[in-house]
């Protein structure tokens, strides 16, 4: 029995014309969030992809803190503020966490979606 040796992988960003290739992976699903600017990277094998990771630049805020006593303006003034601080970036959307049922709810009522993961920091001065 014959067998073929691997065939080679390659990396490539992947165009935005492409992006239904990218059903069934992580991405699937946040693709038509990511921003006008964002790269997906690629590695295939015999054109079919193996793996992929967007890059991209994005606002992040974070830190929401309401004191249980802090009325409804208190959170409607930081959104508010947010958003022009935001938006005079130049942004579309923002990344945030929630790490309470108070903030969740508002950021539900704000029509954002969680995204599937957990959040982590990646330093790349190491490596």
């Amino acid at each position: 029995m014959k067998v073929s040796a691997p065939s080679e992988l390659t990396c490539r960003v992947l165009p935005w014309s492409e992006y239904p290739r990218l059903a069934g992976t992580e991405l699937e699903a946040v693709a038509k969030d990511l921003p006008p600017d964002a790269q997906v990277l690629v590695v295939e094998r015999d054109g079919e992809i193996q793996g992929c990771w967007s890059v991209f630049r994005c606002v992040h805020v974070e830190g929401l803190t309401l004191k249980p006593t802090a009325g409804p303006g208190t959170a409607r003034r930081l959104y508010v503020e947010m958003r022009r601080l935001v938006r005079g970036w130049g942004a579309h959307a923002v990344v945030t966490m929630s790490c309470s049922e108070r903030v969740t709810e508002m950021l539900e009522k704000a029509g954002a979606h969680q995204v599937p993961g957990t959040a982590w920091v990646l330093p790349m001065e190491k490596h």
